[in-house]
């Protein structure tokens, strides 16, 4: 008698690059889900490779060498795989072959810098789940002469947001400049994140006096942004990618 090997429905689902182990249970519990013709909404559920998965219809994307590349996001490009208010998202920057893949996290409309694609939906959830904290590098151009003493605040709190205290922020002066123009002075500002809340450093940076004007994000554990330019892409290295699933 051979043995199949056998795995949880959400893992063979997020294993086929479609999305993350979180985004398939929702899929699953909405009914949406169906094993060899039948419709499934409870975890659990195993399957092996010889079973039929079919997710809104279509059969489950063969499983394939799975592929991650980094993007230098422009500013003013929407991270999302469509929206229908937005003429154009990040999705619309990738070449034809890299067009299956997921954006993991997300970076603001008015943002630019380092993102991240993935057909692998264990790096998926590796990458977005908080528990593992992956460090995420910005520089960041606030209107204003930031002081160290200023910094304070980030390293040691306490910042809440919607009323959730944050974790500490890492933070160092880069240099200062003043307008020309205007006489005011800006401060580039190199901040560390190990959490992602919905526009964080713009809020935070907005509660301590200081407005961003530009906001570059360079590093996502040791992956840097590097001289990639905005719009292109790039597979990552074998050394990249053991980093971001060390953790």
């Amino acid at each position: 008698m051979t043995f199949e090997p056998r795995d949880r429905l959400h893992k063979r689902i997020a294993a086929s690059g479609l999305c993350s182990r979180r985004e398939a249970e929702l899929l699953i519990a909405a009914g949406r889900v169906h094993v060899n013709g039948k419709r499934v909404q409870k975890m659990g559920v195993k399957v092996s490779d010889k079973d039929k998965v079919e997710v809104d219809g279509r059969l489950l994307p063969e499983k394939s060498a799975p592929i991650t590349i980094a993007m230098h996001k422009p500013i003013g490009v929407l991270t999302s795989k469509k929206d229908p208010f937005h003429p154009e998202t990040v999705m619309d920057l990738l070449p034809v072959s890299y067009q299956h893949l997921n954006p993991i996290g997300r970076l603001d409309k008015e943002s630019e810098g380092l993102l991240l694609f993935t057909s692998d939906g264990e790096l998926l959830e590796h990458l977005t789940h908080p528990r593992y904290g992956h460090t995420k590098t910005y520089e960041v151009l606030v209107q204003g002469e930031v002081l160290e003493q200023d910094l304070v605040t980030l390293r040691e709190g306490p910042i809440h947001l919607d009323e959730y205290l944050l974790r500490p922020m890492q933070g160092r002066i880069l240099n200062q400049e003043t307008s020309r123009t205007t006489g005011k002075v800006y401060t580039w500002l190199e901040l560390k994140l190990s959490e992602g809340r919905k526009r964080q450093i713009r809020r935070v940076m907005e509660l301590l006096g200081f407005p961003v004007r530009r906001l570059i994000r360079t590093a996502i554990g040791k992956v840097e942004l590097g001289k990639l330019q905005p719009g292109k892409t790039r597979p990552l290295t074998e050394e990249e990618l053991d980093d971001l699933y060390s953790k």
